[in-house]
């Protein structure tokens, strides 16, 4: 909107004159053009099309109605001069930068033409919303839906036509929605993990709506990660499992006995490995992918005194973000939006008195492993 120019919303019929035209011409040209009069290339007098006409005595012609115009350059910001003359709602001449008249706003023309830019912003708006690839929502500052696009139909199955227009409350438990705590905090929330309905687990990026220093609405937009926090579950319980199985399978008395290799550098670094496995310092692991680090980590945890309670892994590439601190550290029941009722044990907690393997730590943004850090050192 701010962008929007005289030249955006002017009538380019327009015709200009020296001088008044004679009342015959006039009267032709003014059903067709607006009239213009100049003098030192300034607009002095304008008749608007078609409507200034006005009835003389009986059997008397009729009269024109010339104005004193205002004017400013075509490219003058159309909100900002109608701002600074909100109180002279005479007609505008526009001019180019060199004083020549390009067209003509009258306040009807002005109305209708705004109302036609604010129809096409919202169809682009429209557009957006159906573009993107997250379940957007709209609500104003009483709670109540304004839009609801494609994406948060298909999530959360409720069609557009049933939720616009009433309050997002009747379709969700109030102390789950972000929406309305940003209304009554106007704090934005970035990449937040967030459980709206039971089963159904987004990340969330949601703002206020401010307009003139107040808080109008709300916009949030969510990513259903719903499949990727169960790929995540059915991962860690799969590989729990298969740690079980070839465990059965393959019983060994030594358990560095599955790690192959007669060189040198192998050699040490099971030795290594072998003397580390009885303390309790924290080991790191490095290597390229597919060397071993898991089965190292295993061995570690197999030759220890803690064999006998669980080894944790915990793939930290394959976990968003957002998500990590609650799948470390686990959650008291009702600790934040969406959490289970119950609460759920972190990896931290589930691997006391027995080892965590941290995979694919580097995969951690910074800030996640400066927290990660504290925990250790503590």
């Amino acid at each position: 909107m701010n962008s929007l120019s005289l030249a955006d919303i002017m009538d380019k019929n327009v015709k200009v004159f020296d001088n008044r035209p004679s009342l015959d011409e006039a009267s032709a040209l003014a059903n067709l053009y607006h009239l213009v009069i100049m003098e030192d290339n300034r607009p002095t007098e304008i008749l608007v099309k078609g409507q200034n006409f006005v009835s003389g005595s009986v059997n008397a012609p009729p009269q024109e109605h010339w104005e004193s115009p205002l004017s400013a350059k075509a490219d003058t910001k159309a909100i900002t001069f109608y701002e600074e003359h909100r109180y002279d709602l005479r007609p505008v001449v526009v001019l180019d930068s060199a004083d020549k008249v390009q067209g003509l706003i009258t306040p009807t023309i002005f109305t209708k033409n705004l109302l036609q830019y604010c129809e096409a912003l919202n169809s682009f708006f429209q557009t957006l919303l159906d573009t993107v690839n997250e379940a957007v929502t709209v609500v104003t500052k009483d709670g109540i839906v304004s839009h609801w696009n494609s994406v948060a139909q298909d999530t959360y199955s409720i069609a557009q036509q049933n939720i616009i227009g009433r309050h997002i409350a009747n379709f969700f438990d109030q102390k789950d929605l972000t929406t309305l705590k940003i209304l009554n905090e106007g704090r934005p929330v970035r990449q937040s993990y967030h459980c709206p309905r039971p089963g159904t687990h987004v990340l969330i990026n949601a703002s206020p709506v401010i307009f003139d220093g107040k808080i109008i609405g709300a916009i949030s937009s969510e990513q259903d990660i719903t499949k990727i926090v169960r790929l995540n579950e059915n991962l860690l319980s799969t590989s729990s499992q298969l740690r079980d199985l070839q465990q059965k399978i393959s019983p060994s008395d030594d358990p560095f006995g599955k790690i192959i290799g007669k060189g040198h550098a192998i050699r040490r670094t099971i030795s290594m490995a072998r003397k580390i496995s009885s303390s309790e310092a924290t080991v790191l692991i490095t290597g390229e992918s597919g060397v071993g680090k898991e089965l190292f980590a295993q061995a570690i945890h197999l030759s220890s005194p803690r064999a006998s309670h669980p080894l944790i892994t915990l793939n930290c590439g394959a976990i968003p973000a957002a998500l990590f601190e609650s799948e470390l550290f686990g959650y008291e029941g009702g600790a934040f939006t969406g959490a289970e009722k119950k609460g759920k044990p972190g990896k931290l907690e589930l691997a006391q008195g027995g080892t965590l393997f941290l995979d694919e730590i580097g995969e951690l943004p910074l800030d996640l492993q400066v927290k990660l850090l504290r925990v250790l050192q503590d």
